[in-house]
């Protein structure tokens, strides 16, 4: 609907409020919007629920503000509103565009709402607070957002990029999704409140992109019936820090090409009783060419349902990158899916860095395989050096005549094959036998020099500890 702009010149003194001017309730906003950017941006005051529904808010103040010969200055137009300023709009379309690219808008402690009188997850679609293919360099602070459809959304459909989305102290609550994108550029959320929606942040595909994503200060991510943040695109300098996680179907999945990215100091908590078979996967990652570097993370789940890390192979692209993970803690879920050759640097643990941490080999005999073999390993990591301290049994040798074993870590590669002496015992007899660490970047293993043979009928076992590098 083609909105008419009426314009009546202010009382001196007056704030520009809505309310000095005629219409229905999206005129009167339109036309104060239009009196600010004529003269001279004064605050527009919202200080009352505005309908605008089967309207769309045009804010045409261009990109940049042209004051004198070869004197560019951007000036800002602030909506600024009380408690109870508010606008709503119950029908498919923007709350705000531009006829062309415009930019340098900022709104403060003011309600958006859709159609609240339906409940969550009943949502207007297509009802959507901002037209990010059209508006940039948006600054919101202390502002409402409700049952929209999308709050700040760009497809790519008009323009290239979304562009400096400031987002403070707001809340979300009951939106489909927060922010969706295709390619965006400089988007922050500091200390906001996002509860009770579909998502955080999504993307149009695998070949969307975001550059400097920053989740910051407190923000708080609880109630979202899908994955909080999927980010299944390219992305670079990505930082999600200090905030807390709580009751989402998963929490945070970045399987795309990821560069110089740092999920640091979060807190995870889970979604109470899992389903038998069902899972969450607080940050879901794949790892690469560049750095990811995940530490300083809790989760207070004790499901071992849960997964603090989990590293997707099956979207490793590359595995030389330099990955950290650092002093990430777990109660009683699982702290990380996997340790090998994707991550560079480990220091696993339930807290305590460098504390001594379980993990299971694989042992590939030859000759045959004994019976009833146990095992038990021990390994942890300081810098680039693992030690490791292993106990392997048997009840019947079965004559086997050789073993391997595989490593937590990946070592580095030097294919020097130092020799390290192995208590065996064999029935009642004991011997030293040797092993080497396999480091020629194809077999990646332990493997006995002459382990002999393990005679059938008797009880096996073998015990050693050792330590390689990993870089």
């Amino acid at each position: 609907m083609a909105l008419t702009k009426v314009t009546y010149p202010l009382i001196a003194g007056e704030h520009n409020s809505p309310d000095n001017f005629s219409g229905t309730d999206a005129q009167k906003l339109q036309a104060a919007i239009d009196y600010s950017i004529a003269n001279g941006y004064q605050s527009i005051f919202v200080d009352r629920l505005y309908d605008i529904t089967g309207s769309t808010l045009t804010i045409d103040k261009g990109i940049i503000y042209t004051e004198g010969a070869n004197n560019f200055a951007r000036k800002r137009i602030t909506f600024n509103g009380s408690g109870t300023g508010e606008i709503r709009k119950k029908d498919t379309g923007f709350m705000f565009s531009a006829s062309a690219r415009a930019g340098d808008i900022a709104f403060d402690n003011i309600t958006f709402s859709g159609n609240v009188e339906v409940a969550f997850p009943t949502i207007v679609s297509g009802l959507n607070c901002f037209d990010c293919d059209k508006l940039i360099r948006i600054a919101t602070t202390n502002c409402t957002f409700r049952n929209l459809d999308y709050v700040w959304y760009q497809d790519g459909s008009v323009t290239t990029n979304m562009q400096s989305v400031k987002s403070v102290n707001d809340t979300y609550t009951k939106n489909n999704v927060i922010l969706h994108f295709n390619e965006a550029w400089d988007i922050v959320f500091d200390g906001g409140l996002m509860e009770d929606g579909g998502k955080f942040l999504s993307c149009v595909g695998l070949t969307s992109a975001i550059r400097n994503l920053i989740v910051n200060n407190g923000c708080t991510i609880e109630g979202m019936t899908g994955t909080a943040i999927e980010l299944n695109c390219v992305h670079s300098g990505t930082k999600i820090v200090n905030s807390y996680f709580e009751a989402n179907q998963n929490h945070i999945q970045m399987n795309r090409y990821n560069y110089g990215v740092s999920i640091c100091r979060n807190s995870f908590f889970g979604r109470g009783n899992i389903p038998a078979g069902d899972s969450i996967r607080c940050i879901d990652v794949a790892v690469g060419d560049f750095p990811i570097i995940v530490d300083g993370n809790v989760t207070t789940e004790t499901n071992a349902n849960t997964t603090l890390i989990y590293i997707d192979e099956s979207s490793a692209y590359n595995v030389d990158g330099r990955n950290l993970i650092g002093n990430n803690d777990t109660l009683g879920a699982t702290l990380v899916n996997v340790s090998d050759r994707y991550i560079d640097m480990v220091s696993i643990g339930t807290g305590l860095q460098n504390r001594w941490a379980t993990y299971v080999p694989t042992l590939a005999w030859t000759g045959a395989t004994p019976t009833g073999v146990s095992t038990a390993f021990w390994y942890k990591q300081i810098g680039t050096t693992v030690f490791i301290k292993v106990k392997i049994s048997a009840t019947d040798g079965n004559d086997a005549t050789g073993m391997t074993m595989t490593l937590p870590l990946v070592p580095k590669f030097t294919n020097k094959n130092i020799y390290v002496p192995v208590y065996q015992r064999i029935g009642g007899s004991v011997s030293t036998k040797f092993l080497y660490v396999r480091d020629d970047n194809v077999n990646n293993d332990v493997t006995w020099v002459d382990m002999g043979t393990a005679t059938s009928g008797q009880t096996f076992l073998t015990t050693f500890e050792l330590s390689y590098e990993i870089e």
